[in-house]
């Protein structure tokens, strides 16, 4: 996991620029809508880099301006250089049309189109629930990867 804190930066909190209250945000990326999200409290750092999402978070993950996963945690911390998104504490992720997963320490990277967690990761699927104790899930691929799996899978 240090990878993620070097990334994100996660470990140090850079002198504050600005703050904002009971706010929405929405992150661009080559004229599209990358994410929104609302917070009690928004916190840009001084050198406009990371934004801290604070108090109750609500968002969306975007897709060529369409949502393709909803997020919802107590702190998000967004880097606006590599559009990567960090959740250290407890989150719910949800794919549309797809799976649902309770996480701590969520790291989604958006280039790769990843969501990884190195904690407990309960899932829940169309077939059933599963807990493992890591999780990779792979949107572009389509893909998620549980380590040391245990759950209940229903077959019909």
């Amino acid at each position: 996991m240090s990878v993620l804190k070097s990334r994100i930066g996660e470990d140090t909190m850079p002198a504050l620029s600005i703050a904002f209250k009971d706010t929405k945000l929405v992150g661009w990326s080559k004229s599209k809508q990358v994410w929104r999200f609302k917070a009690g409290q928004v916190l840009v750092d001084k050198s406009r880099v990371r934004v801290t999402f604070q108090g109750g978070i609500d968002g969306e993950l975007l897709k060529d301006n369409k949502s393709i996963a909803k997020i919802r945690a107590g702190k998000v911390i967004y880097n606006v250089f590599s559009n990567d998104v960090y959740v250290p504490d407890a989150a719910r992720f949800e794919i549309d049309k797809g799976p649902s997963v309770q996480a701590r320490n969520l790291y989604w990277n958006a280039r790769a189109m990843q969501l990884a967690s190195g904690q407990g990761v309960d899932a829940t699927l169309d077939v059933g629930k599963v807990h493992g104790e890591s999780l990779k899930l792979d949107l572009a691929k389509k893909e998620i990867t549980l380590n040391k799996v245990n759950g209940t899978i229903v077959v019909e």
